[in-house]
């Protein structure tokens, strides 16, 4: 199945001219948990317009240029974590949806729990989440906040924040895997997240300049633009 995926991506895509866009290059670990955290379950664009919303109201830059200051997570904490969750999402994210739809709390709050959860492993900038060493334990506390179970959040915050080894396996990224290996709707998030690290690993050999970052966005990207 691996090659039969692999063989799939190479004639879908132009693998020596992959690119992500500029979520990928936010100035500030904050604003990569923003995006993680609203954006599962919705559709991208209500996600993107939170992070700007976030960024006019705070007066951060949103992406990274030479000279840009580069917001901790303890001055997130420190100007908004006392606010409240409800303050939060009608004045700050201008946002109300929740983790889930039975019984998840806002993802406002879960933005406020991710972030203490970093502080506490000390991960303040962008250069911190390169520790392989704090994944395990940060990844153990995270998965303990309301609709975060699944550890996918930590997954894309660590893809937002620079990391070039990991994948999404949502939605978009099962359903293209189910189908290039023939089992559409019945392929669990853990073994699709296996059949492209496997493919896109037998791809190297060819394309070097290819990671699974790149990938999973490009496959992202395509079923998104086929819904």
């Amino acid at each position: 199945m691996v090659g039969q995926l692999a063989a799939k991506i190479e004639e879908d895509f132009d693998l020596e001219n992959l690119t992500l866009p500029n979520e990928y290059y936010y100035a500030s670990l904050p604003l990569c948990v923003i995006d993680s955290v609203f954006s599962i379950g919705v559709r991208y664009e209500s996600t993107a317009n939170t992070v700007q919303r976030f960024c006019e109201v705070a007066g951060w830059s949103q992406f990274r240029s030479d000279g840009i200051k580069e917001n901790t997570i303890s001055e997130f904490l420190e100007r908004f974590s006392q606010k409240g969750p409800e303050v939060l999402a009608a004045d700050v994210f201008g946002n109300r949806q929740r983790t889930s739809s039975k019984s998840g709390i806002l993802k406002a709050d879960a933005v406020i729990r991710f972030a203490e959860v970093f502080k506490s492993h000390g991960i303040e900038r962008l250069a911190d989440m390169e520790d392989v060493r704090r994944h395990e334990a940060v990844r153990r506390d995270l998965t303990r906040i309301p609709g975060q179970r699944s550890g996918l959040t930590f997954d894309y915050c660590l893809m937002l924040a620079g990391s070039d080894g990991f994948i999404k396996s949502d939605r978009m990224i099962c359903r293209y895997v189910g189908a290039a290996v023939g089992l559409e709707g019945s392929l669990s998030a853990e073994m699709a997240r296996a059949l492209l690290l496997g493919a896109i690993a037998a791809l190297r050999v060819r394309y070097s300049t290819i990671t699974p970052r790149s990938v999973d966005y490009t496959i992202w990207a395509f079923e998104r633009g086929q819904t």
